[in-house]
């Protein structure tokens, strides 16, 4: 049970952190479109912690892994590359709503920026 609890604590400062990222990028707009987007980057940031754990199981076992059937094994691709593709969807089309809260050209490079560091 103390392993769940560090785990999620774990969890719950890195969605905060991506939460504390993002807000930071919004502060720029103004109150009324600032709380329309609060639960859009709350999602966004849980997705990408998902993106995240999913790609670091993938590139750990690989994308192609090993499945044993009886006296044989099979190459099949990794079984979390179809979640992860539609989390993925997701959190591109989350970007994009993000983009057109700021309307700003200056801060939708910010927001892009920060997302490939």
């Amino acid at each position: 049970m103390g392993d769940e609890c560090a785990r999620e604590d774990i969890i719950n400062t890195r969605i905060k952190a991506e939460i504390n990222r993002l807000t930071k990028i919004f502060k720029k707009i103004d109150k009324k479109r600032l709380k329309s987007a609060e639960k859009l980057i709350a999602r966004a940031a849980f997705s990408l912690l998902l993106l995240e754990d999913m790609e670091g199981e993938i590139k750990r076992d690989g994308p192609v892994t090993k499945m044993q059937q009886r006296e044989y094994a099979i190459d099949r691709a990794h079984p979390l590359i179809p979640q992860y593709t539609a989390v993925l969807k997701v959190y591109a089309t989350m970007q994009i709503q993000t983009m057109r809260f700021l309307r700003s050209r200056a801060l939708c490079l910010q927001l892009c920026k920060l997302d490939l560091g």
